[in-house]
């Protein structure tokens, strides 16, 4: 995103800049509403443990389906009426605890107990998805590493890669995140074992014997990957 603020004022300005991002402002920045809450109030305000759900109420967080099964809900004050259609709940409406956006926050885990006996009626995770979305309430599963793996999305866009390694066969990896219109992405990719071209470094560069490289293992100044050795299979 600052780049992109960065190119719009070259782009009118004709001007470039640095920018500079560091880990511990980005951190900060998670601090959100706490920050403002703690210079208004002082002393009086103490940021609390949130769990997986958003102090602000919402509803907003991570709800259990069952089990391990996990969705994330994010409820917006004018969204309420939806969730409440898509809960088949019109008392809730009228529920004291739950009638503004200030008692949903207050009754925050109330409220978090009604929405998670609602989503484990449903018969799988997909279908109490299906349901919110039918009322445009935002929300997504949570998805296991597997799942997310598995994910035809994070396929396609190579954010999940298959490689394939001689000795233990193929797996997955994360794919690089940054994506370059100009540069091909490989096909292959291996990573080289270490010490495996030993040899032919201090052959090439060092002018170095066979015997000057021999010396140089047995004494331990140079190391390489066991299955490199004769015994491996390789040499």
């Amino acid at each position: 995103m600052s780049i992109g603020f960065a190119l719009l004022h070259r782009e009118r300005t004709g001007e470039g800049q640095y920018i500079e991002c560091s880990l511990i402002d980005t951190y900060f920045n998670m601090h959100e509403v706490n920050v403002p809450k703690s210079s208004l109030r002082g002393s009086s305000f103490a940021s609390k443990r949130a769990g997986s759900l958003h102090p602000d109420g919402g509803p907003t967080g991570i709800f259990r389906y069952r089990g391990e099964e996990f969705i994330a809900i994010m409820v917006m004050p004018y969204q309420w009426k939806q969730m409440i259609k898509a809960m088949n709940m019109p008392e809730l409406a009228d529920d004291p605890r739950f009638n503004t956006a200030r008692a949903r926050r207050d009754n925050n885990v109330a409220l978090k107990h009604v929405i998670e006996d609602w989503l484990g009626g449903f018969p799988n995770r997909d279908a109490a998805v299906a349901a919110l979305e039918t009322e445009r309430v935002p929300c997504a599963p949570v998805l296991t590493v597997h799942e997310a793996m598995a994910h035809p999305h994070l396929r396609q866009r190579g954010t999940v890669r298959r490689v394939r390694d001689e000795m233990i066969g193929a797996f997955d990896i994360p794919g690089l995140p940054v994506k370059f219109s100009r540069w091909a992405e490989r096909s292959e990719i291996a990573a080289a074992r270490l010490g495996e071209h030993n040899e032919e470094v201090l052959h090439e560069l060092l002018c170095l014997s066979d015997k000057e490289i021999a010396d140089l293992y047995a004494d331990k100044v140079l190391v390489r990957d066991p299955l490199l050795e004769p015994s491996g299979g390789r040499l």
